[in-house]
């Protein structure tokens, strides 16, 4: 795919970031999360003219920079692993054209070229002191646009990505006006899990160097799963404890399930152990539960063990385990969690 960066700026709040709010504590969940970027990619079937690429771009950064106002510490810097200074120093923005079409892209998509709508080399170990969003926006030869979005994970979950491009999108539709509040308190994060004040010596580069040392490599793939053959998935893996087992719950029990048969079938004898673990979202999840817009990383991690080694598992089992860990994770283990 032939694609080229036209251009890359700093976008600011459109309101300075008042003196009080300059210093935003990281909460305890912050901190534990790994340094990398979240990265996403939003594709929109749009018919810009592309003789007013221009207009397009300044309409997008002037409404940015207005979303940025309600989402102050996204133009900040990290200054240690306790604290951001919300200084105003920016977004990164970059402007690109690409000749493909999005008909073309999404017919067959090639994850390596899907890095190209990525502003930043996401998913790898970085530092601290860069700017913690960047977008990139790509302008497709058809009129669409593919919005790459890199967001910092030590200061933002999925959910609050999403809902500070919720809000830009809103801005866009002019529905912003009622919906966006300036300079917003945003603390509710580090009220609930208050930061350390110091971690020991070396925690930050082993555990970095443990997900990111040379040799230890992941592997992306796509499956695809249409509507009729989840429906049939979740009618395989329904049991007497959980009737009506969920999309998520069956795909995550049923890929499982898969994988542990791909490994015995590679060493002709079960895997004596396998880990799974998913991210929940715990925002309503607390008690009392907070709004979804509720700001930072508001997740934990649910883990399943399996020994297929000692018992072998059907899809309703892995179903119903899936389930189970994370109906464990809630507002009383909160108490258990972060007060011990």
């Amino acid at each position: 795919m032939d694609l080229q960066i036209v251009s890359t700026e700093m976008i600011k709040p459109s309101v300075p970031t008042p003196h009080h709010l300059r210093n935003f504590n990281l909460s305890f969940i912050d901190q534990l999360v790994l340094p990398f970027y979240i990265p996403l990619a939003l594709f929109y079937n749009t018919k810009f003219d592309l003789s007013n690429i221009s207009v397009i771009h300044n309409h997008l950064k002037k409404l940015l920079s207005e979303a940025l106002t309600s989402f102050y510490p996204l133009a900040g810097r990290i200054q240690n692993l306790v604290s951001v200074d919300c200084n105003d120093a920016g977004v990164s923005y970059t402007e690109a054209i690409a000749r493909r079409t999005l008909s073309d892209f999404l017919k067959d998509p090639d994850l390596n070229e899907l890095n190209k709508f990525l502003p930043l080399d996401a998913n790898v170990m970085t530092d601290c002191k860069g700017v913690l969003m960047s977008l990139q926006v790509t302008i497709l030869e058809c009129g669409g646009l593919v919005m790459g979005v890199c967001i910092f994970h030590k200061i933002s979950d999925f959910a609050t990505t999403m809902s500070f491009l919720t809000t830009w999108a809103d801005l866009f539709h002019g529905k912003g006006d009622k919906q966006v509040k300036m300079h917003q308190d945003l603390t509710i994060g580090s009220s609930l899990f208050p930061p350390l004040s110091s971690f020991p010596d070396g925690y930050e580069s082993n555990t970095t160097n443990f997900f990111f040392s040379e040799g230890n490599h992941s592997i992306t793939r796509r499956f695809v799963f249409d509507a009729s053959s989840i429906a049939t998935l979740r009618a395989k893996g329904t049991s007497q404890n959980v009737p009506n087992p969920s999309r998520v719950e069956t795909l995550i029990g049923f890929i499982t399930e898969r994988l542990v048969v791909g490994l015995e079938s590679r060493s002709k004898k079960p895997p004596p152990s396998v880990l799974i673990s998913l991210v929940v979202n715990i925002r309503r999840r607390l008690d009392p539960p907070l709004l979804d817009s509720a700001f930072g990383n508001l997740l934990w991690l649910a883990t399943a063990f399996f020994a297929p080694s000692e018992s072998k598992m059907e899809l309703p089992e892995y179903v119903e385990t899936m389930r189970e860990v994370v109906h464990g994770v809630n507002g009383e283990n909160r108490k258990t969690l972060f007060e011990a």
